[in-house]
């Protein structure tokens, strides 16, 4: 299956902790470089999914500037939020045996001297809020210069309280659900025929992901390449997309997660040419999946759409 990352971050084999490039190797000088962390507090979104941010405190008591690299651990899987991370960057991507991700980051400026700097890390998980507080069963970690902080995190409940809170268990499954809406081609100014069909993705779950991959197959009497609106880089089907051997097949990353409960809507355009013959025409098939987390164990991801060509 065709796993994609963002752009400046490197994917490594599920389950490596062998961490990649981008932290220069570089003996702590004498003196002391220390490291702390407060606790992760995830707030119920609205309504959808929890946010949240720790501070990492990395002092320096030595003599000389420190410049060497930074090793976080997330403590639930798939929560980094990656575009409102601020102090590390430049990360190489890993994964603990239960599937949570360790970035291996070089820090975005040197910590001087007699100095301490101060890195935001940002947690976006998309769990469903809920009536009482939860917390996650493994701690996240952070390590500069051989030393190593950790933070626990805890989920607040929709009526504002973190207080005994009960243990919080992330799917380790996908749980999508696609339906797609038939298609009706019309002639166009130019003499070819277009369409849409309105997909509608829905999740159950809070499974660890990334993105969204989307992979659309139409039959090889309409033109290859249908349009999905919103939109994200596209390339072949994935390998693992079970279609007919006479298709087109399209593979897209959606930059966007799904949170648990909530519906997205997307729309795709289906072309066929002027020569096109007009009539039912074999169906179009879509379908949608976790990037960079588990599968799902029905088809109920998989949505078929008619599409028709209007004489």
């Amino acid at each position: 299956m065709r796993t994609l990352m963002r752009a400046g971050v490197v994917a490594l084999a599920a389950g490596s902790v062998v961490l990649g490039g981008g932290v220069a190797a570089q003996a702590a000088p004498a003196g002391k470089i220390s490291v702390s962390v407060n606790r992760l507090i995830l707030d119920p979104g609205a309504p959808y999914g929890h946010t949240g941010s720790v501070q990492v405190l990395v002092k320096n008591t030595t003599a000389e500037p420190y410049n060497g690299g930074i090793i976080l651990t997330e403590p639930i899987a798939g929560t980094f939020d990656w575009v409102n991370q601020v102090g590390a960057e430049a990360c190489g991507l890993a994964e603990t045996a239960d599937h949570r991700d360790i970035q291996s980051c070089s820090l975005s400026s040197a910590v001087q001297p007699g100095t301490t700097s101060v890195i935001t890390l940002a947690f976006k998980s998309t769990a469903k809020p809920q009536p009482y507080a939860q917390i996650a069963p493994e701690l996240g970690t952070v390590e500069v210069a051989g030393k190593t902080a950790s933070f626990g995190a805890v989920f607040r409940s929709t009526k504002g309280k973190t207080t005994n809170p009960r243990p919080y268990v992330q799917d380790t499954v996908a749980k999508l659900s696609v339906t797609a809406t038939d298609a009706t081609l019309t002639r166009q100014e130019d003499g070819t025929f277009a369409g849409h069909s309105t997909v509608t993705l829905h999740s159950d779950g809070d499974a660890k992901q990334h993105d969204l991959n989307f992979d659309v197959a139409t039959p090889n009497t309409l033109d290859p390449w249908p349009r999905i609106t919103p939109e994200g880089p596209c390339v072949g089907g994935s390998t693992d997309f079970p279609v007919p051997a006479d298709y087109n097949t399209e593979g897209c990353l959606i930059f966007s997660r799904i949170a648990e409960g909530e519906t997205q809507t997307y729309d795709v355009t289906v072309t066929a040419p002027a020569e096109a013959t007009a009539g039912a025409q074999a169906p179009g098939i879509v379908r949608f999946t976790l990037n960079g987390g588990p599968g799902q164990t029905d088809s109920a991801n998989i949505a078929n759409f008619g599409v028709t060509i209007a004489g």
